[in-house]
């Protein structure tokens, strides 16, 4: 079973929806990737859903995804509306158990970034994360397509 970028930000827009907050989701055409797609599902779900854990109630987690012809890659931003995180920390992020002291009480053990950077490098892309102007945070993830 195929399952996209889309898919994902639907299923997690359906349930965000419950706490007054949402995700869109902005692509057009598809990007075939060789890939272990579970790997690559969880990678993404894992950034999405972080996102919805700190973007503020009544905002959304904005998922856009474009496919760049040179090199042949397909690139994913992931922008939510929460503290972000300070400068010094942007990095470490990806690391696993790390915790940002941004202030923002939340349930988990610091492993959903760590987890989505290993499957990420493990199909030849990268990952990083830049604050957003005007609040929030913005992971931008890069994959090579075929």
């Amino acid at each position: 079973m195929r399952r996209s970028i889309c898919d994902i930000a639907a299923d997690a827009h359906f349930e965000a929806q419950a706490t007054g907050r949402q995700v869109l989701f902005s692509g057009e055409g598809e990007s075939l990737i060789q890939a272990r797609a579970e790997l690559l599902y969880r990678a993404f779900e894992n950034v999405i859903r972080n996102g919805l854990k700190y973007t503020a109630a009544g905002t959304a987690v904005e998922v856009q995804a474009e496919r760049r012809a040179a090199p042949n890659r397909l690139r994913v931003t992931i922008l939510d509306r929460g503290p972000g995180i300070p400068e010094s920390d942007l990095q470490a992020v990806f690391k696993p158990f790390f915790r940002s002291e941004t202030g923002a009480a939340t349930a988990g053990f610091g492993l959903g970034l760590a987890i989505a950077r290993r499957a990420i490098e493990a199909h030849g892309g990268n990952i990083r994360a830049l604050n957003r102007e005007g609040g929030g945070l913005c992971i931008e993830i890069a994959l090579p397509t075929d």
